[in-house]
């Protein structure tokens, strides 16, 4: 199964300051803009997660070599080797503090340390990159927790990186099953996860061809490096 990533990261801030001591004005304004093309790259994928709540107290573990996601209607998995971005969301507007860092146990580091963690307030972004390495992924270095601290929290979270094989296949699709490995004559199970695969890949080529002639569209929209103006 082919996957091919294209897109681009942009942050923009624009800001208008205006003093009046006495009779002038002072005015000053600007932007700050960083434009990142990303891609065309081969082996690389996105796993988004949109809306999600986590009630107060409670914590979600997120172990990035196995990502479920669902496409087109079917549930597939996405496991990363490397993550070069991560971009998370918390969408409250006056309460839900959002913790996130490495697990307790098999905790993915990251840009963190061992023991860090970084509290996320309402209404508030947090983008941590490395778009050229990324973080390992490692079977010890795994898992990214995401905690509740007060009040409920609606949150959205993107990670973007180098993708693993599954048992010989990409990511992209069901996860390995142990019991098929002990059983090789038993063919018929694994001919229907093939084809089932074999369908999934072909819907999101022809997702992944638009999306890339739609962004040869907007890719050349100006920003084309970070400035000061």
């Amino acid at each position: 199964m082919g996957i091919r990533l294209r897109g681009h990261l942009l942050l923009e801030l624009f800001y208008h300051l205006r003093q009046q001591p006495q009779i002038t004005s002072l005015v000053d304004s600007g932007t700050l803009r960083f434009w990142q093309p990303l891609g065309p790259l081969d082996r690389e994928g996105v796993w988004v997660q949109e809306a999600r709540i986590l009630s107060a107290g409670s914590s979600l573990r997120l172990e990035l070599d196995l990502l479920p996601r669902e496409v087109f209607g079917r549930l597939i998995y996405l496991g990363f080797g490397r993550v070069k971005l991560l971009w998370l969301v918390n969408r409250g507007e006056s309460e839900g503090l959002l913790q996130i860092g490495p697990a307790a146990e098999q905790g993915w580091l990251g840009p963190w340390t061992p023991d860090a963690k970084v509290t996320v307030p309402p209404g508030n972004p947090l983008v941590c990159s490395s778009l050229a390495e990324g973080w390992p992924v490692t079977p010890e270095n795994l898992a990214l927790e995401l905690t509740a601290l007060h009040g409920n929290v609606h949150f959205d979270l993107l990670l973007l990186g180098q993708l693993i094989e599954f048992g010989g296949g990409e990511s992209g699709g069901p996860p390995p099953d142990p019991s098929e490995s002990s059983n090789s004559s038993s063919s018929d199970p694994d001919s229907s996860r093939s084809e089932s695969s074999e369908e999934a890949s072909s819907e999101n080529a022809g997702s992944s061809e638009g999306s890339s002639e739609d962004s040869s569209e907007w890719s050349s929209s100006g920003y084309e490096e970070s400035s000061w103006s």
